[in-house]
């Protein structure tokens, strides 16, 4: 499937921080319209590219073709925020 810069935007935002914002906080964190980021969730909701209606991105319909899971047990947990971000920004 391809998807427009601003999908990958929108779907990148969708997935690294959740569905909890409404279409304004998003376009206002992305510097876009509310109407376009509105547009772009309802027309791939209807692609399939969300899981139920949490927005949970289907890595699969989006191009990724594998899925990791990384589960890391810290033995000083001190950095662990600092960590957390840097696996996010990856």
């Amino acid at each position: 499937m391809k998807l427009s810069p601003i999908e990958k935007k929108v779907i990148d935002h969708l997935r690294l921080k959740g569905a909890q914002f409404t279409d304004l906080e998003i376009a206002n964190s992305l510097r876009l319209n509310p109407n376009t980021v509105h547009y772009i969730k309802k027309k791939l909701r209807k692609k399939g590219v969300f899981n139920k209606y949490n927005y949970r991105v289907n890595p699969f319909k989006v191009g990724y073709n594998y899925l990791a899971l990384c589960f890391l047990k810290l033995s000083n947990s001190a950095n662990a925020d600092e960590i957390r971000q840097q696996l996010l920004n990856h």
